[in-house]
């Protein structure tokens, strides 16, 4: 697609298949020596009440990127605004670009090999990822959303990613949701991200 021009400020090139954030932007920041960023905006064309469940999960992923603000792995939340559809306004948030391979497809590529994951890059994406869910469980954050598909993995440099807040629950001093989400559903998700990445 065309470079477009969001806010008068990010141009972006692609817009990624629609999740529950509604549009997420591949973008760079065109008055901050064009930083890579992402963008998550309600999706315009969608119905109101739509928008209005997308904004809800964009304003839950900007409240855990600003608690957890500083951790290494996380995708640091670098602006956010508001724009019109048909007069009404929505909020959008703006992000670094996470750098690398998505963990999911690179375990699936190998394993069309017949191979894995180094063991040391298992073992340090695991314990990169450990230490942001400890993290945000000393918060009262669960991700609930660990998965291979959210995770990037930069081999050059052994950096991990993690990104897509927009699932979290805040447990403001709850061991448990009424939905039944508590620390453990991360412990859970973690289970199954080793079982697919082994």
């Amino acid at each position: 697609m065309a470079d477009s021009l969001f806010d008068n400020r990010y141009r972006y090139d692609y817009i990624y298949p629609r999740g529950r954030s509604g549009e997420t932007l591949r973008a760079v920041d065109t008055r901050n020596d064009e930083r890579k960023v992402v963008i998550k905006r309600p999706a315009p064309n969608d119905a109101p009440p739509i928008r209005a469940g997308q904004e809800v999960s964009i304003s839950n992923e900007r409240r855990a990127l600003q608690r957890l603000s500083g951790h290494e792995v996380l995708t640091e939340l670098v602006d956010e605004g508001q724009f019109f559809v048909g007069g009404t306004p929505h909020q959008y948030i703006v992000m670094e670009r996470a750098e690398g391979t998505i963990i999911a497809d690179e375990v699936l590529e190998l394993n069309a090999q017949g191979k894995r994951l180094p063991e040391l890059e298992m073992l340090i994406i695991i314990d990169r990822l450990l230490d942001l869910l400890y993290t945000a469980h000393s918060k009262e954050i669960v991700y609930n959303d660990v998965d291979a598909k959210h995770l990037f993995w930069d081999r050059d440099t052994y950096l991990l990613s993690v990104i897509d807040w927009g699932n979290a629950v805040f447990l403001e001093g709850d061991d448990v949701t009424q939905q039944g989400i508590s620390r453990q559903t991360d412990i859970q998700q973690v289970g199954e991200l080793l079982y697919f990445i082994v």
